[in-house]
């Protein structure tokens, strides 16, 4: 049985990996979920990830020969983004190389679209990394850490860098999520709220993600970056639309033109990972929105 520790187990992507990594009929598996808001046993703990001593005490009982590390913030100070971000991620290798439980072991760390900046067309792994935010910086740091890293040798460990999300369980932040909310606590005749609505994101369900991660873990290389995304573009303003449209309810929608959208586009190409692992999307946009709505 192999031990699979995933780091942010509580969070939006982290409970469904656990799910998905748990109910894999390629294991078994045991799935050790770590959080420092997980509520203890049962297989997870509570660990507070800018703790050495404690994520070296895990790792090192635990023994794993898996681990995800999905832990991250989107918004914060610089340093509160670096420690998490960049910090965590850079203790991890060093950790996990240099002890003989855990020196076998493969490690999968999270990047992110935001790395990329404005992709117009379907960005490849190889296309320039000019992030637009801060925390997209911060990703971007912790992909150079990981190259220097990947690039010495001696350990496995892989980078997967998601686009958009969107399932159910998605933080009410999120603005798919927020407009979800909205339409659901609307009556007839009422409007929902907006930004700017002009942006276009790649978009994946979240089981599609998971799996996409998992199969980076099973069957891709040390060393490599895979985008994980649709390479379909989606505007903001038609996801909103289908959503009122799916809930089958009449509603205006009050768009706030004058907010920035952010990066105008963000369009990532899964070329490499469809063609190295045989991952490949399966739940069509509108699924995941019926989804996130709560009517399936």
């Amino acid at each position: 049985m192999s031990v699979v520790i995933v780091l942010g187990a509580e969070g939006f992507l982290g409970r469904h990996l656990v799910h998905h990594v748990a109910a894999d009929p390629s294991g078994p598996h045991r799935v050790v979920g770590v959080d420092r808001h997980a509520r203890g046993g049962g297989g997870s703990y509570a660990v507070d990830l800018r703790d050495d001593a404690a994520v070296g005490h895990l790792l090192r009982t635990e023994r794993p020969d898996v681990v995800v590390n999905l832990a991250g913030v989107v918004e914060g100070t610089d340093d509160e983004l670096s420690e998490i971000n960049v910090e965590l991620p850079g203790r991890l290798m060093r950790m996990m190389a240099s002890w003989p439980e855990t020196r076998d072991a493969r490690l999968l760390l999270l990047g992110s679209a935001a790395e990329y900046g404005e992709c117009d067309v379907a960005q490849d792994e190889c296309a320039p990394l000019r992030p637009a935010s801060a925390y997209g910086r911060s990703k971007l740091r912790q992909y150079e850490r990981f190259r220097a890293v990947a690039d010495a040798g001696g350990q496995w460990v892989a980078l997967a860098r998601p686009f958009n999300i969107v399932g159910p369980g998605m933080p009410r932040h999120l603005a798919l999520a927020s407009f979800a909310e909205q339409i659901a606590a609307a009556g007839g005749n009422e409007r929902i709220r907006t930004g700017n609505l002009s942006a276009v994101r790649d978009f994946l369900d979240v089981e599609d993600v998971v799996t996409a991660l998992w199969h980076v873990v099973r069957r891709g290389r040390s060393g490599e970056v895979y985008n994980v995304s649709s390479g379909v573009g989606h505007s903001m303003r038609a996801l909103v639309e289908m959503l009122v449209q799916l809930s089958g309810r009449e509603l205006t929608i009050d768009e706030n033109t004058s907010a920035s959208a952010g990066v105008p586009v963000s369009i990532g190409s899964s070329e490499k990972l469809r063609r190295e692992t045989g991952w490949a999307p399966r739940i069509p946009i509108a699924t995941s929105l019926r989804r996130l709505l709560g009517q399936g």
